[in-house]
Formats: C-alpha cells, structure tokens, sequence
C-alpha cells in the first residue's frame, strides 16, 4: 500500500459513565467522495441486547451530528480517534463495521482524545475536514 491509499476514518466511542475503559458505542464516519456525502458505520457495544451493526449517509454534517447525538449521549464522556486507514476500497458501501473495527489499531491512528463531550462545532469542523482533506485514488 502506499501513502495515495490513505482515507481518513473519524471513530467516536461513548464510554461508561462508571468505567470509562467500557465502550457503550462505537461509530466510524467518513465522508464518501463518490456519492458527496457523510457514512457512518455504528454498533452498540455494551448493553443487553446483541446490537447489530448500521450503515446510514447523511448528505450535510449537520445532519450526521442530529444523528450522532440521538445515538451517543451528549452527557456521556467520548473517545474520538482519526484513523489513517490505507486498506479501505474506495467504495465505502464495500465496507463494513466488521472491517472498521478490526482494523482499528495504533498504527492507523493520527490523532487521538479521550474524556470529550459531544459538542456541534467540534464535531462538524471534523467532519467538514474530513470532506476537505483528500487524495486523488
């Protein structure tokens, strides 16, 4: 793989509010250049139930922030990691939650936080960096 490969990958997980190592969900955002518009891929981790994983698009980062905040809890402390994965097909409806999830390794990352809250601007000025950070495939 080389450096051109490279697609940048936004992981947000909300953490237990008693043990912070507990992760309740796990979303993967990227911004799909083919279709112009915002993909999560999410799965409940933590809970009662055996969650299955989603796969939703949303064409504005406003939109996808509504959505996240509906999922993850603005109350709850997150971890946001940008990962730098270099093995993703370009077609984002060809991946999955499984193959984010495997490849979410140290290696990959670019930046990591830990103990943030949800916040709007925050999170739409990542997105938007996202869409605006590229390489040509």
């Amino acid at each position: 793989m080389s450096q051109t490969d490279s697609y940048i990958v936004f992981c947000v997980e909300e953490r237990d509010s008693v043990d912070y190592e507990r992760v309740i969900n796990r979303l993967f955002l990227a911004y799909d250049y083919e279709y112009d518009n915002y993909v999560v891929y999410g799965k409940g981790i933590n809970g009662p139930a055996n969650y299955e994983p989603f796969f939703f698009r949303a064409d504005r980062s406003f939109d996808m922030y509504q959505f996240v905040k509906f999922v993850v809890s603005k109350s709850s402390l997150c971890s946001y990691t940008l990962y730098n994965y270099n093995n993703m097909n370009v077609d984002l409806e060809d991946s999955n939650y499984y193959f984010m999830e495997e490849n979410m390794h140290p290696n990959y990352e670019l930046a990591a936080y830990d103990k943030l809250h949800l916040q709007k601007k925050i999170f739409r000025k990542i997105l938007r960096t996202m869409k605006r950070v590229y390489n040509y495939y």
